[in-house]
């Protein structure tokens, strides 16, 4: 049986789709998998049918856009295509909609008027994610309305539903009394990504590293809460330095803000790392990992910082509960608080301790064992509703 998946993402190119499709969808539950996304490089791409990625994958090109206004324009060919998609071309096939977008709520309205089942991958809350201060855009009321509500009703009407975090996304999205409930992280980390122990910090240093790693595309990872936290670190006298790893369209303006706070000297830009083996070098030479965000479903970056026992600290939202004590959180948009606990974790080596050793404790239950074998629960119990 062939299994489509629709998903929010946007690819630049066929590089980028096959890491995807690796990392997420990489098993032998279906016979065929055909990907449904934006792609930007259509060399070689048309719409309308299977693109053929390898022996088992293929892409159902969407035209890519970013922002309404793109949307908007391309909205008649975004139709056409999801239009043959589902009532045309995929007959036999089951559906998996992974995140809330137009596109994912579209094919489901569309599945509904076939009386055809779905599956649903809960991996965010919109409404915390399309807010102004996120997008930046008048409408964005109206989108976190929208979002919200088709994501109550993609998880209502799945006939198998997954769900990042293990509570927090399930009451506020819950789903319907007949559905088929799973919990697992799109974190799937191997054996040879964890350290095989926690760190040891003997004694204060003379100079510390943070780590963010985080999309920069929107606002919600809460960079410019860590920007104004770090300044409030080096005006109490430790000496500190922030790495970013991450990109996206408020790159620059991240980089204004520093320059403004007059601590650009103690950050450092260093872009999108596509390499495991260079994210690991930045996980272990950092002393603590710090994730501000405003909204989280359950962030994969956090989870690969405790996999090498990084001390981390973030703040208390989505499922960033579920992985980190309470000590070791704060409230949103407070620099001040953030700015507080950094200090206190830094300048006390055993509190770094105790928290390398809960971070690599924690992060055992995503092996990519672990949750491949739920992933595939989830795969299966979906391919039964579909024959059914």
């Amino acid at each position: 049986m062939r299994i489509v998946v629709i998903i929010p993402n946007r690819f630049e190119n066929r590089g980028q789709l096959k890491s995807f499709v690796y990392l997420n969808y990489n098993d032998s539950i279906f016979d065929e998998t055909v990907i449904v996304a934006r792609m930007k490089d259509m060399k070689g791409i048309r719409y309308f049918r299977c693109n053929k990625i390898n022996d088992k994958f293929y892409l159902y090109p969407l035209p890519y856009y970013v922002g309404i206004k793109e949307f908007l324009i391309k909205l008649p060919i975004i139709l056409s295509v999801l239009i043959y998609l589902v009532l045309f071309n995929f007959r036999n096939s089951c559906f998996l909609i992974r995140g809330t977008d137009i596109s994912g709520i579209l094919v489901s309205v569309m599945l509904k008027f076939r009386n055809l089942s779905y599956g649903f991958q809960v991996i965010g809350d919109p409404e915390l994610v399309y807010t102004e201060q996120n997008l930046n855009v008048k409408l964005a009321r109206y989108l976190r309305k929208f979002f919200t509500i088709g994501q109550k009703y993609l998880a209502k009407n799945a006939k198998s539903i997954a769900y990042v975090t293990k509570q927090h996304l399930q009451r506020k999205y819950p789903p319907s009394l007949k559905a088929k409930v799973y919990s697992f992280s799109g974190v799937y980390l191997p054996d040879n990504f964890y350290v095989d122990h926690p760190r040891r910090f003997d004694k204060k240093r003379d100079a510390y590293k943070l780590l963010f790693v985080g999309s920069l595309e929107q606002k919600y990872k809460g960079l410019h809460i860590l920007l104004r936290a770090l300044k409030i670190c080096i005006k109490s006298g430790l000496k500190i330095k922030l790495i970013v790893l991450g990109d996206g369209k408020y790159s620059n303006e991240y980089k204004n803000l520093a320059d403004y706070l007059r601590i650009s000297d103690y950050v450092e830009f260093k872009g999108f790392i596509w390499e495991r083996n260079i994210l690991i070098r930045y996980l272990d030479e950092s002393d603590l990992f710090v994730l501000p965000s405003l909204t989280e479903g359950l962030p994969s970056a956090l989870i690969e910082a405790m996999a090498r026992a990084v001390p981390c600290i973030a703040t208390n939202v989505g499922g960033i509960p579920e992985l980190l004590d309470i000590d070791y959180l704060v409230e949103p948009n407070n620099e001040g608080a953030l700015a507080n606990l950094i200090i206190k974790c830094l300048l006390n080596p055993y509190i770094l301790n105790e928290m390398s050793q809960k971070s690599l404790s924690k992060s055992i239950e995503y092996r990519l064992e672990n949750m491949n074998r739920k992933k595939n629960y989830f795969l299966k119990a979906l391919k039964e509703a579909c024959k059914n």
